[in-house]
């Protein structure tokens, strides 16, 4: 998520937020943060190590914000179907839009991912976790 001066998109002007705005979380545009926002911007680094790919690639920033505000990305394991489908469901729980739906912190996603590593149970459980709404995989 390092800033690049490329097309300007990552390029703060006079008043901006100084982030990298593809990892800021939906809640933070609107003026306020909290834990569940750090557990969103570690879920898309998950994201992105998993499908080797950033969640949101648009490059102009009024699209991106578009991405990041109504979009949701791809399903991991629409990009690489060796992804097991647990760990695809904490990476999906981690950047929902709605913060509410997302771990509270990052310790609560930890005890999910050690529970994935130990092949035990998920507090993601069996139920579908999904991104609203989902995306089609963008071919170039």
């Amino acid at each position: 998520g390092g800033a690049r001066a490329t097309d300007g998109a990552d390029i703060p002007h006079t008043g901006a937020v100084v982030a990298t705005l593809r990892y800021m979380p939906p809640e933070r545009f609107r003026g306020w943060s909290d834990p569940r926002s750090d557990v969103y911007s570690l879920g898309l680094t998950l994201y992105e190590m998993l499908t080797l790919r950033p969640a949101f690639e648009e490059r102009d920033r009024h699209l991106l914000l578009k991405e990041v505000l109504s979009d949701g990305p791809p399903y991991p394991r629409s990009l690489n179907p060796s992804i097991p489908r647990h760990l695809g469901r904490i990476t999906l729980r981690a950047i929902h839009k709605d913060s509410r739906k997302r771990y509270s912190t990052a310790g609560e996603m930890a005890a999910d991912l050690a529970c994935f590593q130990a092949g035990a149970a998920l507090s993601v459980g069996a139920h579908r976790v999904s991104l609203a709404p989902a995306r089609t995989v963008r071919t170039r």
